[in-house]
């Protein structure tokens, strides 16, 4: 069985912030993101600041003002990412203008076995299917907004589209956000979605 390349990655950017393959190098963006993360270690006492890296950064535009930030970020990272999460994407929303920031961990997907094929040595993992990563996407996308429920609707064309229920506790906070949220998961996954909060009784 053929072996699996070991690709060689390297830090790079302000502060060695942006962590990624070798001769593949940051962008206006990226550099700046960097930048603004050793900005926010220098003039923070929380030692978890300094330990901050990512992968990449892409910025998408819907219609308007609809614009939104994806930091990709090292698996590994993303739980540190989520502990710093307000004060982050605070401080990060005032440097870049107001758009919105989110955070989302570098997962890799792995194929299903082809029919005919002998079969793999080692079975795919569940968390390495396209359905289980895209799943986490939705997660770190909404973060911290809880999911209380979630359903396919089909269109009259048979396309689909995904309804998530969030928990209503948090739409003063982040319902402002919507449209770009719905913006990032849609380039990040292909899928569209509605985000709704469910109506409570009083």
């Amino acid at each position: 069985m053929q072996r699996e390349r070991k690709i060689k990655t390297t830090h790079m950017g302000p502060g060695g912030k942006i962590h990624r393959e070798q001769g593949k190098h940051p962008d206006a963006l990226e550099t700046s993101l960097a930048q603004a993360l050793v900005d926010l270690s220098n003039n923070s006492s929380d030692p978890d600041f300094q330990d901050l890296v990512f992968v990449g950064a892409k910025e998408f535009q819907g219609t308007g003002e609809n614009k939104v930030i994806v930091v990709h970020v090292p698996l590994r990272a993303i739980y540190q990412y989520r502990k710093l999460h307000t004060k982050l994407v605070r401080e990060l929303e005032k440097k870049f203008a107001g758009k919105t920031i989110v955070f989302v961990a570098r997962r890799k997907i792995l194929p299903k076995e082809k029919k005919g094929k002998r079969a793999l040595a080692k079975k795919r993992p569940i968390s390495k299917t396209l359905t289980a990563v895209h799943e986490k996407i939705l997660e770190d996308i909404l973060h911290p907004v809880e999911i209380v429920g979630k359903r396919i609707r089909f269109r009259q064309d048979g396309s689909r589209v995904n309804i998530v229920s969030l928990d209503p506790r948090e739409q003063h906070n982040v319902e402002h956000k919507l449209e770009a949220l719905k913006l990032a998961y849609k380039k990040l996954t292909g899928k569209d979605a509605i985000f709704q909060f469910p109506v409570t009784s009083s």
